[in-house]
């Protein structure tokens, strides 16, 4: 009722957030939803309140007299990096690939090439510093050496395609 939603509202956001995230996780142990599943849906929602926060009229106003301006300016800076750790979290490559995606093309529309560098640093900041999803993918690499098996195939099959675009006979890309 109007309680529940005067509860999850302007400085409690990061609240309902964290409850979504500890239900979320809740559903994945009782076999309900799968981690990638989880961190598409994150990474929805973070490339959501990234566009949302770049693109608010609120950044071009000089007042910061009233709440109302500086909730909304620090909101998303509260609610942002909650996505991004519950995207790490869930292990998810895709997640964390979708994310990435999601923000470059945010960032690139709204601040050009130098957003994008900044982005770009960040990325490789994370690459560099341990987190759970490089630690699964240096795992999973390790225990099983043919998991990129499929990048390999990717690879030869577009390379046969830029050497003859036209084909080389029916059925002979397979």
């Amino acid at each position: 009722g109007k309680n529940w939603h005067e509860l999850g509202r302007l400085m409690n956001k990061s609240d309902v957030i964290e409850d979504y995230i500890a239900s979320a996780y809740h559903l994945i142990q009782l076999g309900y939803t799968h981690p990638n599943y989880l961190a598409g849906y994150l990474a929805a929602i973070f490339v959501s309140v990234l566009a949302s926060a770049c693109y608010s009229r609120v950044w071009h106003r000089r007042s910061w007299a009233t709440w109302h301006i500086a909730i909304h300016t620090s909101l998303p800076f509260i609610i942002l990096p909650i996505l991004a750790a519950a995207i790490g979290l869930s292990g998810s490559r895709g997640g964390a690939l979708a994310l990435a995606a999601g923000a470059a093309v945010v960032i690139g529309a709204r601040f050009g090439r130098h957003g994008l560098l900044g982005l770009l640093l960040l990325t490789a900041m994370v690459l560099l510093i341990p987190n759970p999803i490089r630690e699964r993918a240096l795992a999973e690499h390790q225990q099983n050496p043919v998991t990129y098996a499929r990048w390999h195939m990717w690879q030869g099959a577009v390379q046969e395609m830029v050497e003859h675009p036209l084909g080389v006979g029916a059925g002979l890309y397979q």
